[in-house]
């Protein structure tokens, strides 16, 4: 009887119903919303001699209600031909830096975005001069990526507690025998 319990409790858990998941990117010169679960989110752009100095917003949200494990990874800033003028600066809630300029510099990070929350990129750099030697086509660039998983807390700890129950219970039946 009692294994007949132990099936039926580890069917139903196979059996719970999956939820929907939707981690969404918000760019703030687009308005277009990306599904992070689905698909990682790339920014790549080359900044030509004299353009003017300027912020670049990302919103990203965690429409799910469970956790989703951000990594943000692969930013660099490259100031070899041309550079920033005052640098960069990038400004993620939990991590921030600041670029120098006429530096490079590229870094990775690991955060989490709760069920229901909002993080904002913010990413404000000045005006592309030339760095010498001129050339006519330098540019200074600036690149990220994102990417997003579901942190499964709430279905590993069910997994866990059936482990344990199933352990105890044989533990008992080969007491008893």
């Amino acid at each position: 009887m009692n294994s007949f319990k132990y099936a039926l409790a580890g069917a139903a858990l196979a059996l719970a119903p999956i939820t929907a998941h939707a981690a969404t990117i918000t760019s703030g010169d687009s308005g277009t919303n990306y599904d992070l679960l689905a698909d990682s989110y790339s920014f790549d752009e080359d900044f030509g001699v004299g353009t003017a100095g300027g912020t670049l917003t990302y919103t990203f949200t965690n429409n799910d209600a469970s956790t989703a494990a951000v990594t943000f990874f692969g930013f660099s800033v490259e100031q070899n031909l041309a550079a920033f003028t005052d640098g960069v600066e990038l400004d993620f809630g939990t991590f921030s830096a600041d670029v120098a300029e006429g530096e490079s510099m590229g870094a990775n990070t690991n955060f989490f975005v709760a069920a229901g929350d909002t993080v904002t990129l913010t990413i404000t750099y000045g005006t592309v001069f030339d760095l010498p030697p001129s050339f006519p086509s330098d540019a200074a660039n600036i690149d990220f990526s994102i990417q997003a998983a579901l942190v499964p807390i709430p279905a590993a700890g069910l997994l866990l507690l059936t482990a344990l129950g199933a352990a105890g219970a044989m533990r008992r039946r080969k007491a008893a025998a």
